[in-house]
């Protein structure tokens, strides 16, 4: 059985992470597949109670600080060390789940005879703009194969490289149970799911509810992506809560993984990123049988239907947003119409089955 090796550096349990370790559920019985994560990662608890193979090293990413002078000599180490792995457990092929992980670059340019392939998640005008160019070059020269998670990845991907496969994150959607029937009671009661950073679009939002509930006081807006008064951009939030007098309106939770019952309790999901790859938050949305605004920042709009299973609102229009959030929540039934047709629309296009036999048709073109 051939063994594949995921690489990623994340810290934390994301959707990039979530969906890739699904498809990997789907092809245990033809690859063994092992794991490289960072030293922080709280990934582990998931790899160890699932019984998966990983090895840790700390990991180093590009950022302002003067840390980064030595991202060079990081990533020279920590190639060494995954490279001393491939070759004592007999990897046959790399996956490196992101783009601005280099890691992968640099083993293939040392050892030219690795299978290696890439996930690209992130759209050029995302927070790592300035090195996409150059970092995207790399993963073209270097990569046997290139994953893009939606068309509008692709296309900007295409500049750089022919050798691309559009492979969509897929769903668990027997996890998922039956759509509860909302209710029309009020408040209606929107849901932003996403970390409290900026280009997240939360600000943006709140000017769009701002204006919104100005028509309709029966609005109520909740946050749930950490602790909003950790950061700078989180307390800018807070801020304008406050001077706009919206704390008995807008509230803020710790994060919150996406599940049926977090979708159930609320009528309306929010998403406002200013640049979006895919947004798998929005497609368990959907699944979970909540009607979604979303902004056209790239992914989004390969997600459903506009105007029948969801909303798409020009990126960072905030006008148009208010008005999106006036129009589901008066209209209780264009809601139910959204759930049901939504929850269709993503069991057919983004089934587990689909993408996994997309991903193994990748590792097998390596394989030959």
């Amino acid at each position: 059985m051939h063994k594949v090796l995921i690489i990623d550096n994340s810290k934390y349990f994301t959707g990039a992470f979530k969906s890739l370790t699904l498809s990997v559920s789907a092809l245990k019985d033809k690859y063994e597949f092992h794991f490289c994560i960072d030293e922080q990662s709280t990934i582990a608890n998931y790899l160890s109670e699932h019984g998966l193979p990983y090895f840790t090293v700390p990991f180093h990413e590009l950022s302002k600080d003067l840390k980064s002078v030595r991202y060079k000599q990081h990533l020279k180490e920590n190639a060494k060390q995954v490279y001393e792995y491939v070759k004592s457990e007999g990897v046959s092929i790399i996956h490196v789940n992101d783009f601005y992980n280099q890691i992968g670059v640099r083993l293939k340019k040392n050892h030219p005879d690795l299978n290696l392939v890439y996930h690209v998640r992130l759209m050029r005008h995302s927070y790592l703009r300035l090195v996409y160019p150059y970092f995207m070059k790399k993963v073209a020269k270097h990569a046997d194969a290139i994953i893009c998670v939606s068309d509008a990845v692709r296309k900007e991907v295409k500049e750089y490289s022919k050798n691309i496969t559009t492979i969509y994150d897929p769903l668990m959607t027997t996890r998922i149970s039956q759509i509860k029937k909302r209710s029309e009671k009020k408040p209606v009661k929107l849901l932003a799911l996403g970390s409290f950073v900026k280009g997240k679009g939360q600000d943006l939002i709140l000017k769009a509810f701002s204006k919104a509930i100005r028509q309709d006081d029966n609005l109520h807006l909740t946050f749930v992506g950490g602790k909003p008064n950790e950061s700078k951009f989180g307390k800018k939030l807070l801020l304008f809560v406050e001077e706009n007098g919206f704390t008995d309106k807008v509230q803020f939770k710790p994060f919150t993984p996406a599940n049926q019952a977090l979708f159930d309790a609320y009528d309306i999901s929010i998403m406002f990123s200013e640049s979006e790859s895919f947004s798998y938050v929005s497609l368990e949305s959907l699944y979970c049988g909540i009607p979604l605004i979303a902004s056209d920042c790239g992914g989004p709009r390969e997600l459903f239907e506009h105007r029948k299973s969801g909303l798409l609102v020009d990126n960072r229009d905030t006008d148009q947003l208010a008005k999106a959030i006036l129009k589901l929540a008066g209209d209780f039934e264009l809601r139910q119409a959204f759930s049901e047709n939504g929850k269709e629309f993503v069991r057919e296009k983004f089934s587990l089955e689909k993408s996994a036999k997309q991903l193994e048709k990748v590792y097998k073109s390596l394989l030959k």
